[in-house]
């Protein structure tokens, strides 16, 4: 490539090809990326997503039930504060069936859509 990089004819026409290329997979789908934080404290192993990530955290936690099909129960202790509140609920319960999973599911999004309307 002698010269190329001097030339501003060339330079313009690179980047007119540029554009011209077919985009690959990966610009094609992929999205803006989410924000999740895992936490090491202690033994235990935190994620931290933003309520706002309703479809990831619905993901996440749904991938659960495949433990639940496989025979192994799920214990949930679920702990809730509203952003300017001073009080936190706290509350634990045994997963056993997928049913269970999914009204616990559907328990998050209300509480979500609660706090997110308290921010």
């Amino acid at each position: 490539m002698i010269g190329l990089g001097s030339s501003p004819f060339l330079a313009e026409t690179r980047s007119e090809a540029e554009t011209k290329k077919p985009l690959s997979y990966w610009e094609r789908e992929m999205k803006e990326a989410k924000n999740v934080v895992v936490r090491l404290e202690g033994r235990a192993f935190v994620f931290e997503v933003d309520i706002a990530e309703e479809d990831l955290i619905l993901e996440m936690v749904s991938s659960l039930s495949l433990f639940i099909k496989r025979g192994f129960p799920i214990k949930v202790i679920q702990t809730s504060a509203p952003s300017m509140g001073r009080s936190q609920s706290m509350w634990s319960r045994i997963l056993t069936s997928v049913k269970e999973l999914g009204d616990w599911m559907d328990d998050l999004k209300r509480l979500a859509r609660i706090h997110r309307g308290r921010t």
